[in-house]
């Protein structure tokens, strides 16, 4: 069925520019005869959405557990800080909420403590297919890409590399993503003279010349604490290249441990279950071939039909969803 629909983006830096985007979208709101709103985890816009208009939230990273992670609270459930009360009530204030892993949603439904009506489900990020050249790669450059941070483990990245390297084991690390304070203070330093040689900082890159450098490479390594749904990790896994992961949270959604690659609990473990990569043909191969059939069921087609059909129901369904603006917080 045809609809109007619109996605309110959150300007989190800047208050002018969120109310900027806030009165825009107020605008488009009445002038589109909107039939549905989709915001990410939190916007100023969705005080201002009318109550006859279904307000959605998909879910992403949880604050609960970005704190915790940060050491800032004991459990990832410790609704302490004022902030994160201040968004568990704007949560309440939607209509239906989904969230883009297992893992997400339900830490946000506890964390939020969410009744059970409002949650739709998961829909899965997606990315668009990309070709999988099973030749003109070098399987012995391991890689990393992303937003380089302590929390995404890019230190202990080098520390395993350089692991790797005292083994005397042929191979190359490609770092690609921004971050050059934190790659100068704190992941250089954890590289010797002979691993350092071989390993490249390139910084931020664009998209097509990211895919080109993933496509050279032969694994893909994270060692992240805590991922929502991870786009850089179904990039790779489309180009085919095993994975080596920090066993947590959505990581044990997406792949299952010895198949499309390995979940491994420790710098230690990373490091062997390298060497065992890089010393067998067959093994690499075989993960190559499942993390690309892995990888396809994560589509972009996908996320959007599985979005359309979540818009689908709740307007098919807005006796369930009346007036959200008055549901209670118990």
């Amino acid at each position: 069925m045809p609809y109007n629909f619109t996605f309110a983006i959150y300007a989190e830096n800047s208050l002018l520019e969120s109310i900027n985007i806030t009165n825009k979208l107020k605008l488009i709101i009445q002038e589109k005869k909107i039939d549905i709103i989709e915001t990410c985890d939190y916007a100023p816009l969705i005080y201002e959405v009318p109550n006859n208009i279904p307000l959605l939230m998909r879910q992403h990273l949880s604050h609960g557990l970005i704190n915790f992670y940060k050491g800032k609270t004991s459990t990832p459930y410790d609704r302490s800080d004022a902030s994160c009360l201040r968004r568990s009530f704007e949560f309440h204030l939607a209509d239906s909420v989904s969230g883009v892993s297992n893992f997400i949603l339900e830490t946000q439904r506890k964390f939020h403590s969410l009744s059970q009506h409002k949650i739709y489900g998961v829909i899965y990020n997606g990315i668009s297919p990309i070709k999988h050249n099973t030749s003109g790669y070098n399987k012995h450059i391991l890689f990393c890409h992303g937003t380089l941070s302590k929390r995404k483990g890019t230190d202990k990245i080098c520390e395993i590399y350089d692991r790797v390297k005292k083994k005397n084991i042929k191979t190359k690390l490609n770092i690609i993503g921004n971050g050059e304070d934190l790659w100068k203070s704190h992941c250089i330093n954890k590289l010797s003279e002979t691993a350092e040689q071989d390993c490249y900082y390139n910084g931020f890159l664009g998209h097509d010349e990211t895919i080109y450098k993933i496509s050279k490479a032969g694994i893909y390594i994270s060692m992240s604490k805590i991922e929502a749904m991870s786009i850089s990790l179904l990039e790779a896994m489309m180009l085919g290249k095993p994975v080596i992961l920090l066993k947590n949270g959505v990581f044990e959604e997406i792949i299952e441990d010895g198949k499309e690659g390995f979940l491994v609990n420790s710098k230690e473990e990373a490091t062997s279950r390298i060497i065992e990569l890089l010393n067998n043909d067959h093994l690499y191969h075989r993960m190559s071939q499942l993390a690309h059939k892995k990888a396809m069921l994560f589509t972009l087609d996908r996320c959007v039909d599985e979005t359309e059909k979540w818009y689908q129901f709740v307007l098919t369904n807005k006796q369930y969803y009346p007036n959200g603006k008055n549901i209670s917080l118990n």
